[in-house]
């Protein structure tokens, strides 16, 4: 235990062993990728409950699993 509180205070102190913690939106980096939520949800839907009177892509054992 003693150990462990040693090595857990070394990598808190020690700023090479300090993981690089998250800054968010800054300037300089890359920006989000854009994303269509709408068509994945639609996807999603289509996949496991059909959509336009087409039958789902998945059956009710695979939905049931």
């Amino acid at each position: 235990m003693r150990s462990e509180n040693a090595i857990l205070q070394r990598s808190i102190l020690d700023p090479e062993l300090r993981q690089e913690q998250y800054r968010g939106s800054v300037p300089g980096r890359l920006a989000n990728r854009p994303r269509n939520l709408e068509l994945g949800l639609q996807c999603i839907l289509r996949e496991y409950f059909g959509d336009d009177g087409l039958p789902p892509v998945f059956g009710r054992q695979q939905f049931e699993r």
